[in-house]
């Protein structure tokens, strides 16, 4: 039986940071910069890396011009992350109400805590003791034993811990660990010109099978959620 949530970890690319459009808006401004256009290749973006997109969509007479920018851009990735739209007011809600908080990620913890860094998040939301990466001894996702490890070190009871994530990984983690489970909706696919519903459907579709506690159309409501207890 879980209890009320005192406790949310917390995935970070596809969660709190928008990395993909990131990428996009520096490979955007590579192209420009040589006198080319993304286009319709937003698409194949998904799959490939943006030097690889480069090559297919710049001719080879501009690619050195076109690497050299991406590059710089790359150099200073962590200035450039954008964050979701609510997520700052969330976490300095939870920071506010004093919910434990905490980070499990993909990424390295170097990479990891430079971005947390740059976005001044590391010390007012969360410690370097909060943070659980890829290359931890803990092990990566969706092994649970990150979760569990900040479970027993901060003392926390799992049965009242949230796992917020926007990945398959994420919800195996959780599951994994015996602790509950959002889905991280907010980045919904689609296009601009559908209406919020119909882009909510494909994403709530995009989950489909995977079980979950919460299904998050943005993180504002999560904040709700902890207000109306």
């Amino acid at each position: 039986m879980f209890g009320p949530i005192k406790g949310v970890i917390f995935d970070l690319e596809g969660t709190l940071i928008n990395t993909y459009k990131t990428v996009l808006v520096g490979l955007e401004k590579a192209l420009e910069a040589v006198g080319e256009s993304l286009g319709d290749s937003k698409i194949l973006s998904l799959n490939q890396s943006p030097m690889m997109l480069i090559r297919q969509i710049v001719p080879e007479a501009k690619w050195d011009a076109a690497f050299s920018f991406w590059q710089k851009f790359e150099g200073n990735i962590e200035k450039n992350i954008l964050v979701y739209e609510g997520v700052e007011d969330l976490l300095g809600y939870l920071n506010e109400k004093k919910i434990f908080t905490a980070l499990y990620t993909s990424r390295d913890r170097l990479s990891t805590s430079s971005i947390l860094e740059e976005k001044k998040w590391i010390p007012k939301y969360f410690t370097y003791e909060h943070l659980r990466c890829g290359d931890d001894s803990t092990g990566r996702k969706p092994s649970p034993l990150p979760i569990e490890d900040l479970c027993r070190i901060f003392k926390m009871n799992k049965k009242e811990i949230l796992m917020v994530g926007d990945n398959r990984v994420d919800a195996e983690a959780a599951k994994a660990a015996g602790i509950l489970f959002g889905g991280a909706l907010w980045d919904l696919p689609g296009t601009e010109k559908q209406t919020f519903r119909s882009r909510y459907s494909e994403s709530w579709n995009k989950w489909n099978g995977v079980d979950m506690h919460f299904r998050l159309p943005s993180p504002l409501s999560l904040k709700e959620y902890f207000e109306s207890l």
